[in-house]
């Protein structure tokens, strides 16, 4: 075989790799698609032969195409070895399609371009909304309540409060957010000091077993 059949039959596997990756791959040079793999044409909603020769600008929403091309240029002249970057596309059919792109330079038939490895995160998209929108009914929800709430994480610090618990308190949370544990002085049914390590909260963290019906009264002798 001579060196030029080797080298069809090495262009021809690393092809079939290509094509058979799960990503979008596609090769930008002179601000255009020079190269795409099905995948990637899949996912943009087209077919290669129409993409090639595009302006990718075109293919994103308007205020993203100049993020796109920031990034292109930066990768093409050395001002970065790789980048990341989220877009959205509309299809032909009207839908909303969410791509992840990592970028790196390449070198396409001699001379610089941007490699781009794209991937479809839709579905994380959506589920990142509803989350939100479950997180910001949570967070209505408690503010509404006229009891005190405290949030606490593994290390028993502070991580929220809402408005009923600020005025019990006294304090804001911003005044609160710093204070440990030893901060905290409350006081049992029998008017002495409840040591720290037998705090509702810090038998929770230690036992992993809810306190129910703890009476204390609280104050802060800590920095505030």
């Amino acid at each position: 075989m001579s060196e030029q059949e080797e080298r069809a039959v090495e262009e021809g596997a690393f092809r079939r790799v290509i094509e058979s990756v799960a990503a979008g791959i596609v090769i930008l040079q002179d601000d255009r698609l020079a190269w795409v793999n099905e995948r990637a044409a899949r996912l943009l909603g087209r077919t290669p032969a129409a993409l090639v020769g595009t302006d990718p600008a075109t293919l994103v929403s308007g205020d993203e195409r100049a993020r796109l091309a920031d990034s292109y240029r930066t990768l093409v002249t050395g001002g970065a070895d790789e980048d990341y970057g989220e877009y959205r596309i509309t299809l032909s059919d009207a839908r909303v399609r969410h791509l992840s792109v990592s970028a790196t330079r390449t070198d396409w038939r001699g001379r610089p371009a941007m490699l781009g490895v794209l991937h479809d995160i839709s579905r994380q998209r959506t589920a990142m909304a509803a989350l939100r929108g479950s997180e910001e009914r949570y967070r209505t929800m408690i503010e509404s309540l006229n009891e005190g709430v405290m949030m606490f994480d593994e290390q028993a610090r502070l991580k929220g409060v809402n408005a009923a618990a600020e005025r019990l308190l006294g304090q804001s949370f911003e005044q609160l957010r710093d204070h440990r544990l030893g901060d905290w002085q409350p006081i049992g049914v029998d008017g002495a000091v409840v040591p720290p390590d037998r705090l509702p909260i810090a038998i929770v963290l230690a036992t992993g077993r809810p306190v129910r019906h703890a009476l204390l009264g609280m104050r802060s002798t800590g920095q505030g």
